[in-house]
């Protein structure tokens, strides 16, 4: 089966795309894809493949990405956030969301937010384990993170969205229901102003900034241990917090 063809405003996650060229070829349960999205939002380059041959799937993806406007497309809503001359590649096996395991990686990112512009040099995530015992690793020369435990992730946002209400009602955000989570969580913050347009406008950290933290919701703990050389919110400053 081959796929040859362009694809006119197609929607995708609430965003009409101009235009998705996609050559595709399905053989012996091997697909193999490439294409190039030309959008004023979205211009990349795309190559694929998804073999089912194997008891356990495998997908890789790569892609040239000239630019991603991330908020036009609906990804992110928070800033107006656009990754540009960016490669990305990923290698991953599993059958669910749960059981997916492997790497992301993209190098020589360049982003614009409304807090300027930035270089990262690279970004990878490793993810491992099953729901029951996940472990999720993240390195970059911004930030590394570490998570290991009990992690579903099909509701893991549910459950930090249920953890925000409790400690802060105020904010008034829909939640849902979310299956068991416990885990412990590793922060090391080496550069804020690359990430910064991800947080509240009115936060700043300085560079340094750990956090470690476990979760337990089958115990109803949240439990933090965190430290800043300084924090500045709403102007007032706060130094050495922990």
């Amino acid at each position: 089966l081959q796929v040859n063809g362009a694809l006119k405003h197609a929607a995708i996650n609430g965003y009409s795309y101009a235009s998705i060229l996609l050559n595709a070829d399905l053989q012996d349960r091997f697909l193999h894809a490439e294409g190039t999205v030309d959008d004023p939002n979205a211009a990349l380059g795309f190559t694929g493949d998804i073999d089912w041959n194997k008891s356990i799937p495998t997908y890789s993806l790569s892609s040239s990405i000239e630019q991603l406007n991330l908020k036009a497309l609906h990804i992110l809503e928070k800033d107006s956030i656009s990754i540009k001359n960016t490669r990305f590649s990923s290698s991953l096996a599993g059958t669910t969301l749960n059981s997916m395991n492997g790497e992301v990686k993209a190098n020589s990112l360049s982003l614009h937010s409304s807090r300027g512009d930035f270089k990262i040099d690279s970004i990878l995530f490793i993810t491992s384990g099953n729901e029951k015992d996940r472990q999720l690793d993240l390195q970059s020369n911004v930030v590394d993170g570490h998570m290991k435990g009990n992690i579903d992730l099909n509701t893991v946002g549910e459950y930090f969205k249920s953890l925000a209400m409790r400690y802060a009602p105020a904010i008034a955000i829909n939640t849902k229901p979310y299956n068991s989570q416990n885990f412990d969580l590793r922060l090391n913050i080496k550069s804020f102003e690359p990430i910064s347009a991800l947080f509240n406008p009115d936060l700043s950290l300085e560079d340094g900034a750990t956090l470690q933290a476990y979760f337990s919701s089958d115990s109803y703990l949240a439990q933090f241990d965190a430290f800043s050389p300084s924090v500045v919110y709403k102007g007032m400053r706060l130094t050495n917090l922990s």
